[in-house]
Formats: C-alpha cells, structure tokens, sequence
C-alpha cells in the first residue's frame, strides 16, 4: 500500500524520545499522503514506552503503534518494525534523530520518483551535549554525520552505502531480497565483541549488486544528537576497533561492486600483509605532534580491530566469501 511507514527502534529512550516525535507532530504532509508511526521497544527498563503514549497525545496526526522485540540487537528490532509496516515505503529514524519538518513528504517523493531507487538517505547535523571534540569533523562520518554525496542525486558507485540513521527502504524490494539469498552475515552491533555494526552498508550493498540504485538527497536533513558519552577518546577507539573488524566482511562486498577494491582470497596472507603494515608503522620514529599521536593511535585501532576480525574468522573467510559468491550469482542469473 503507497504511503511511509516510520519506523523508530528504541532502548532506554525516555530521555530523548519525546523530542524525536515532536518533530514528526510537525511534519508538513502533502494532501492525501498516508503515513504510520511503529515503535519497536528492545527491551528498555526505563519509561520509554510511558513517555512515548505521553507525548503523542498531545497532538495524534495519525496512527501509532507500539512493538516490543525480546532479541537484543537493532537488527531484530528493525526487521520486527518492517514486517509490521503497513506501507510500501519504510523511513528508519533513530531514537535520537530530529528530522526536518518535510522529511516524510520528500521521503514519498523520492521514492514515487526514482523506483529504480531501493534505498535513500539524507543529511544529519551534530548536536552536541557538550562542547564539540576537536576529532569530530574528522570522524563524523562514523556518526551518521555530515553529505552522503557531492550534490542530491545517485550515490557514487565506489561507495555504495547509506547511513543506517535516517534510512529509508522501498519494502518491497528489501523483503523480496532478505527471502531469497541475501547472506546476512552483519547481524548488527555485538558490544563484548567490540563490533560496530555494519548491517546497513551490507544491505546497501546487496540492494546495489541486486541491480538497485541509492539515492541521496539533501532535502532530507535531521539533527542527530551527540550524548557526552559518546565524545569520549575511548568510545572512538572502541567505534574504530568495530569498524575495523566490519570491514573484513564488507570489503569482499566492495571487491564485487568496484574494481577500484582488490578481492583478497587468502586470510592468511592477508593477516601477515597487514601485520606487517601496522609493525612498520609502530616503528616510525617521526616526531609526531599531540594532534598527530592522537590520529595515528585511531588508525592504529581500526587496523588491530581488522587483525583481530581476521584471526577471529579465520577459516570461516571461505564460507563468508562462498556465500557472497552465491548471491552474486544468483542475482547475474536474474
């Protein structure tokens, strides 16, 4: 059925929620447009789910409904939030993400308008909790901030993903692929194995080897909120280490969708290739600055979290590659 189904995934939410749903009682909605709101709880302990029926009766635009899902993990929640969506057209606002007053209007449009489009996603801007750290602007990437491109249009093929924070999918398309051989193997963030995520570059970058576009645009803007504990040097260490890891996955989707990214076939050389690259770099003896010492031990981190990956899949790399062989061609046949 046309229309937008937002869908918010919330844990322990109390304290941000309200703001996030005052935004959307004031979206400015083209004539006739049909939208939901589905709220998934992920277990939270606090008065999240009090907080939300609290502030959307004070002004009830159109219907809300209120999910729990008992498995722990983003991705649980958001596939419980998309089988429960009644429209064809699903937008993935964050617990803390304050979206502009046309974000579901234009989401509609996007969409009615580019349905070679499975996947499109916007602009978010910082804002902080407290004062900004010197390395965000550097790294504001890794916190679904900042242009997804240079101008409003198809993503570049050489990155081929959207942020998973204000990330709308074309249900349709994503149901029909995660039902037949979409692999799957980014399950989301596990925190005591230090990974980062990295379930939504994965299904962006299915949807673009199924033969699927992104599209970005720069209409879609949203405030996506910094919480002091996140500004922190050791949650950034912690992020890049996750990040690190994800991209030993990912970076086998990359080798298909570019040929500007080298497959690498053997676990083993490549673990000592890049072992030998990160000792090299251990023993360069330039002075650095406090700046420069405080960059290099966040490249540092990514690359042990990548080694670590490595030594943590091992054999299991020819499984992984195998399985994404398998889809590959499975979509060429298509």
């Amino acid at each position: 059925m046309k229309g937008v189904s937002v869908i918010i995934c919330c844990y322990n939410s109390e304290s941000k929620i309200a703001s996030t749903l005052s935004c959307l009682q004031n979206q400015l909605i083209i004539p006739g447009l049909q939208w939901e709101i589905i709220v998934v709880d992920n277990g939270s302990s606090d008065q999240t789910i009090e907080t939300i029926k609290s502030q959307w009766k004070k002004q009830p635009l159109t219907a809300l409904k209120i999910l729990t899902e008992e498995k722990q993990g983003q991705t649980f929640a958001r596939a419980k939030g998309l089988k429960e969506s009644k429209y064809e057209y699903c937008s993935f606002i964050d617990d803390d993400n304050r979206v502009c007053k046309e974000w579901i209007s234009t989401v509609y449009e996007i969409f009615e308008a580019h349905p070679e489009c499975a996947a499109s996603g916007g602009i978010g801007n910082a804002t902080f909790e407290i004062v900004k750290p010197f390395w965000f602007d550097k790294y504001e990437a890794n916190f679904a901030v900042g242009p997804q491109g240079k101008n409003s249009g198809y993503v570049e093929l050489n990155r081929s993903y959207l942020y998973g924070a204000g990330l709308n999918l074309q249900k349709r398309i994503v149901e029909s692929m995660t039902k037949k051989e979409f692999p799957q193997i980014q399950t989301g963030r596990l925190v005591d194995q230090m990974r980062g995520g990295g379930e939504d570059s994965e299904l962006c970058f299915c949807l673009v080897l199924s033969g699927y576009k992104l599209w970005y645009d720069e209409r879609l803007k949203f405030d996506h909120f910094m919480p002091s504990g996140r500004m922190t040097e050791e949650y950034l260490k912690k992020l890049q280490i996750g990040m690190g890891r994800d991209e030993v996955v990912l970076s086998i989707y990359r080798s298909y969708i570019s040929k500007r990214f080298t497959p690498k076939k053997n676990y083993i050389v490549e673990f000592m290739v890049t072992y030998v690259h990160f000792i090299k770099k251990n023993l360069y003896t330039k002075r650095r600055t406090k700046t420069e010492k405080f960059y290099y031990s966040m490249h540092c981190a990514y690359i042990k979290g990548y080694l670590t990956e490595l030594l943590f899949i091992g054999k299991k790399t020819n499984w992984i590659r195998n399985k994404i062989d398998y889809f590959v061609h499975q979509v060429n046949k298509k």
